[in-house]
């Protein structure tokens, strides 16, 4: 009887004895291999363990095991570590990487690094003067005091002098209160001169609101839509200019390279209210003047627009159609060429105006009624009842030559006629 002889060597597997296999003993017999095959693994274990604690041994008395790392009690790094950047806000104790530093620096000096320097000469300029706050209270010791109105001016003389005011200001009162000038003086008489020359008229005031209409970068081929509400009778009279000078936008060349001569448009407008108001209800193109090139279509009391259902609850109005051409009731107005900036100067203020530049269709005004209101004519001295309706009113750009702007403008700079009759003009 003896031992099975071990192998330190590692065994992929561990044969399993099957029922055929005969019973064979001995060195090499299949009763004693998953035996040996076993003991083979333990020796290669064990001689792996026995080496790793001589190992560990030795490395756990040397004195230093790992010359690469730094100490833990006495950290002593070499060449570039890195280590990760911490929050901007952390205040706890990870290690402040260089980055971390320069970011918590720059956030004290709002960037400007060179604030430090000034803050370091500063200080060394007040290190230096030990009598500084003594010098600073003598030198604020010689200010005027704001609490005295100038009583403290040592020469008040020379004050006057230097002011300018070394004549009038030594002059008692005038003839009028509060005035410091004298009866014959200059300005008075150019005042009265005035007086005599003025007349009420031009005295009036009367507000202008100017609004930019910028039509820049869209196609010059196309005609965008512009719309405004005339103010009812309390306006007066109500006014409106669209105008631009031939040479706006030149810098943008929109027809083209060296192309500076670009279109010139005045086109002075009145009206009052809206077709859909109660007060005087007009609409009058005053003049228009165009240079160079046409800019400006379908000048409309009622301006064109194209007709939709609001949500398809009622009828549209008059029994329009949806996408049908019609006037909005609500609005005047007009279409401009695109491409350029117009100016739009008018009587009343700017949030009755807009303009569109988007190519698809927009909305300005929409209007759903129940109906079931009576209505009395006085005519016929009967009563009716109104029918439900909707509509929105929608407006878009149009190409040059699309019959529904209809025909170009002919200059007309010829105002009302009166304007150039005698009878009213005044007196020389």
């Amino acid at each position: 009887m003896t031992d099975l002889t071990e192998l330190s060597q590692w065994e992929d597997g561990i044969y399993q004895i099957e029922t055929r296999d005969p019973v064979l003993g001995g060195p090499e017999g299949i009763a004693n291999r998953q035996a040996q095959q076993l003991g083979n693994r333990t020796t290669f274990l064990k001689k792996g363990q026995d080496r790793l604690n001589t190992e560990f041994y030795h490395h756990r008395e040397a004195e230093d095991p790992h010359p690469v790392y730094a100490l833990k009690k006495s950290p002593d790094f070499t060449g570039e570590p890195k280590a990760p950047t911490p929050e901007f806000k952390n205040s706890s104790r990870q290690l402040a990487t260089t980055e971390f530093v320069t970011r918590a620096v720059n956030a004290l000096t709002d960037g400007a690094p060179e604030a430090l320097d000034t803050l370091k000469e500063l200080a060394k300029a007040l290190g230096e003067e030990r009598d500084f706050s003594t010098q600073i209270l003598q030198q604020l010791s010689q200010k005027l005091s704001k609490n005295d109105h100038g009583a403290d001016i040592p020469d008040k003389a020379q004050f006057i002098q230097n002011l300018g005011l070394s004549h009038t200001a030594t002059l008692p009162l005038g003839t009028t209160q509060h005035t410091v000038m004298r009866g014959d003086d200059e300005r008075v008489v150019q005042c009265h001169d005035w007086k005599q020359t003025v007349k009420a008229k031009e005295l009036e005031g009367e507000p202008r609101y100017t609004t930019t209409i910028d039509l820049t970068g869209l196609s010059t081929e196309r005609y965008y839509p512009v719309w405004w509400r005339f103010p009812p009778n309390e306006g007066a009279n109500n006014w409106l200019t669209i105008h631009r000078s031939y040479a706006t936008d030149r810098e943008k060349f929109p027809f083209g390279q060296d192309i500076t001569h670009l279109a010139g448009l005045l086109v002075q407008l009145e009206g009052g209210d809206t077709p859909w108001g109660g007060d005087a209800q007009y609409f009058h193109i005053k003049r228009l003047h165009q240079s160079y090139r046409k800019t400006v279509k379908a000048l409309n009391y009622r301006m064109l627009c194209i007709a939709r259902p609001v949500d398809g609850k009622y009828p549209m109005i008059n029994g329009l159609s949806a996408g049908a051409l019609n006037h909005s009731p609500v609005y005047s107005g007009g279409y401009l060429r695109g491409g350029l900036t117009y100016f739009v100067t008018s009587s009343f203020s700017h949030h009755r105006l807009g303009f569109s530049r988007e190519e698809g269709e927009v909305e300005i005004f929409q209007w759903s009624y129940a109906g079931g209101d009576k209505i009395k004519h006085k005519e016929e001295d009967s009563v009716s009842i109104d029918s439900a309706f909707e509509i929105r009113f929608m407006v878009k750009p149009f190409g040059s030559d699309d019959p529904a702007l209809g025909k170009d403008y002919a200059d007309v700079t010829m105002p009302y006629a009166f304007d150039y009759d005698k009878r009213y003009q005044p007196k020389k």
